[in-house]
């Protein structure tokens, strides 16, 4: 049985095809919360690590491409892939966190705020609604990679909430 969605958390009660729309996008809201997108879509100048929202260790720093600063770039541990084995550094291709003139912050901010950051060009990278969900899909295909390929399997109806 679905879950009934609360449209109240992205706006007004929508009808028709903005209520798919914002079904669609209430979707992927677990998604953009789970630690994995939180971690490095934080406030500030440095990433989270784990599942409990503590600063990474190593002193890692977000740096002026969001790749990491000189002696400790993401790429140091991050590799293209994921790790087999437990507690082993997550992977996938060009691991880093987002830009600081592009940050796309997540923390704290609502549903709304953040289907609004999404749609905005100004303020998500100029990525189109598809690009945004390759985004969330990552190739090395982890824990929060299935969830996130669960959340978004209408493409279509995804795309038409970012557009809506």
């Amino acid at each position: 049985m679905a879950a009934r969605s609360d449209h109240s958390k992205i706006g007004a009660t929508p009808t028709g095809e903005n209520s798919t729309a914002v079904s669609a996008f209430e979707s992927i809201v677990p998604v953009l919360h789970n630690p994995r997108c939180m971690n490095c879509h934080s406030i500030g100048d440095f990433p989270r690590q784990g599942n409990h929202d503590h600063r990474h260790t190593m002193n890692v720093r977000r740096g002026p491409r969001g790749d990491g600063i000189a002696g400790v770039h993401c790429s140091t541990c991050h590799l293209d892939h994921n790790l087999p084995g437990q507690h082993l550094p997550p992977g996938a291709p060009d691991w880093h966190l987002p830009s600081p003139d592009m940050p796309m912050i997540g923390e704290g901010r609502s549903d709304r705020q953040l289907c609004e950051l999404f749609k905005d060009p100004r303020q998500n990278g100029n990525r189109t609604a598809d690009q945004i969900v390759e985004h969330m899909i990552p190739p090395s295909c982890d824990g929060v990679g299935i969830q996130a390929k669960a959340a978004l399997q209408s493409r279509r109806h995804i795309t038409n909430s970012l557009g809506a």
